[in-house]
């Protein structure tokens, strides 16, 4: 008997010419999927960031990561320091080294795992915290460490303008006795670019003083062409004296020492009028309301936190808009440079 072959297929390895008379169409059919292959091998290889569809998002969302998160960065940082510094210091310290540590580690992690964007973002940031901190930190030397010394020290009633200053050291207020006054006559000033820097001394109104002044009442930018009228000098029922703290701030090579112009304004009164001040005087601020009046360092400093916020707006939106513009031009070069290279690709910088 005749032993038959094995039957193949149309698309077997031996088929015949007959079962191969479709080869036309079929090379056809086959091309777009040979094509899409093709095109997809060719993608993965070199992929470049689509931003057709999706640019203008990204660029906006990115924008405005790096936006707002340097914002409420510096502005909360620069209220920690400045309202919490002075009764919480080692939690706003360790809070503070905490993001910092966050932002950079972040930002180094993000840059490893090519989230460019992100790792610029987290780096502003970073730079916003220290930024917040110092003007914060600024902002409690300045003015409302003043606010926090008023509780921390005593007060005295019944003051005699002739007093010794030295055994009221360790004052925060002083309550003086009715005819002890801030003396106008002997009033002077210190100009200087920062302002004016005026004092007048406390006396009972006696027609010459020739003891050495204990007390001197002294404001900035109050007085001048229309006298003497600094906080509530011209108010006759105030009798109070709130103590200006004698201190070495650490911005004093900046700022200048506030304490040194009104010793200025002092020895101006000495020079012009020959009235002298003792050695261990003490520098008050005359009210009616001592604790209204520990209040306005507290406006101050919210008033210099409100400014600088203001003032750093134009700098962290110049920095936001940054952002998606390093993370698109780094996916560039780097996509180019694969491509020079002819390497391998990975994912796009810029997801």
């Amino acid at each position: 008997m005749k032993q038959q072959g094995p039957v193949l297929g149309s698309y077997g390895p031996f088929a015949t010419r007959a079962s191969l008379g479709s080869g036309a169409s079929l090379a056809e059919e086959r091309e777009p999927l040979i094509n899409a292959n093709r095109s997809k091998a060719k993608a993965s290889r070199f992929p470049l960031p689509d931003f057709r569809n999706s640019r203008a998002g990204s660029y906006a969302s990115a924008a405005a990561k790096s936006l707002l998160l340097p914002l409420f960065a510096f502005l909360g940082f620069g209220l920690l320091f400045t309202f919490l510094w002075h009764p919480i210091a080692w939690l706003v310290n360790f809070a503070c080294g905490f993001a910092i540590l966050l932002c950079l580690g972040g930002s180094v992690l993000s840059l490893a795992r090519r989230r460019t964007d992100r790792a610029y973002s987290l780096a502003v940031t970073g730079m916003a915290v220290m930024a917040g901190s110092l003007q914060g930190y600024y902002n409690y030397e300045l003015y409302t460490y003043n606010y926090w010394a008023v509780n921390e020290h005593r007060e005295y009633v019944n003051v005699l303008a002739d007093d010794s200053a030295a055994a009221h050291a360790d004052a925060s207020v002083l309550y003086f006795v009715e005819d002890a006054k801030p003396d106008l006559r002997y009033a002077s000033s210190f100009g200087t670019g920062a302002g004016t820097f005026c004092a007048a001394p406390v006396t009972v109104g006696q027609a010459v003083v020739s003891e050495a002044v204990q007390f001197w009442v002294v404001g900035r930018d109050c007085c001048g062409a229309r006298g003497f009228y600094c906080d509530s000098v011209r108010d006759k029922e105030a009798r109070a004296g709130m103590v200006v703290c004698n201190r070495t701030q650490p911005f004093e090579a900046w700022t200048g020492s506030e304490m040194h112009f009104y010793e200025q304004a002092i020895e101006m009164s000495y020079a012009r009028f020959g009235v002298m001040s003792a050695d261990r005087h003490i520098l008050v601020r005359w009210t009616s309301t001592p604790w209204l009046a520990r209040n306005l360092y507290l406006h101050d400093g919210f008033k210099v936190w409100l400014k600088a916020a203001l003032v750093s707006l134009p700098i962290w939106l110049v920095l936001g808009l940054g952002a998606p513009t390093a993370a698109a031009s780094a996916a560039a070069f780097e996509a180019k440079a694969r491509m020079a290279r002819g390497q391998p690709g990975t994912p796009p910088l810029w997801a």
